[in-house]
Parts: structure tokens; C-alpha cells; sequence
């Protein structure tokens, strides 16, 4: 948990915290394994109450030595989707940037006698 930062939780209760933390730490295993030693920060925001619907937005960003590594933003009327959505477009941008999706690793073709 060290290397995931959650900023602006002050507007959700504990049931929204844990459901943001939870999906974090789920979303920042996947993410460490294309970039090693990264640091994600994710904003969460309410807005557009009516009644018992708030819409959320999440913006988050990967960095890794202070560098931009990948950023995205996500809205949807259910928290859990957009948390799913945000860790999606981060692990897309990420292989995007570095060509690691469909990548195999290469075995030697050289044959000892």
C-alpha cells in the first residue's frame, strides 16, 4: 500500500474507501507486472448528486522516479465499474507505451551438440 496513493477520500464513507482501496491493491499487482517499482496515484471525486445517485470520477496516473508513465480518467454512476475502468485504460497505456502486450518470451534456436 505503500506505493498506491488515494487522494480525496474526505466525501466517501468506509464503504466506498474499501471498495477504492480494494480494487486498487488488485489493480496495482497487475500493473507491477509490466513496470516494476511503479507508484500509482488515484483521485477519486463525487458529483452530480440527485437523490441517492452520485456520479463518481476517478483520475489516476503511473509514475515511476517521478515520471509520467501513464494517466487516465474514468466517470460512471457505479463505483466499481469506474475503479475497473480506470486500472484498465492505466494497464493499456502502459503496454501501449512499453509494446508489452502479445509479447512471448523468446527462446534460443541454437542447438548444442
Amino acid at each position: 500500500m505503500d506505493n498506491i496513493k488515494l487522494k480525496g477520500l474526505d466525501n466517501f464513507d468506509k464503504v466506498e474507501k474499501s471498495i477504492v482501496e480494494e480494487i486498487s491493491i488488485k489493480g496495482y499487482d497487475k500493473i507491477l507486472r509490466d513496470m516494476k517499482n511503479a507508484i500509482m496515484i488515484i483521485h477519486p471525486k463525487k458529483y452530480d448528486i440527485q437523490g441517492n445517485k452520485t456520479r463518481f470520477l476517478i483520475y489516476a496516473r503511473v509514475e515511476v522516479a517521478e515520471s509520467l508513465i501513464s494517466h487516465a480518467e474514468a466517470s460512471s454512476w457505479e463505483l466499481q465499474k469506474a475503479m475497473h475502468m480506470i486500472i484498465n485504460k492505466l494497464e493499456n497505456g502502459i503496454q501501449h507505451k512499453f509494446k508489452t502486450k502479445g509479447k512471448r518470451i523468446q527462446t534460443s534456436n541454437i542447438v548444442e551438440d
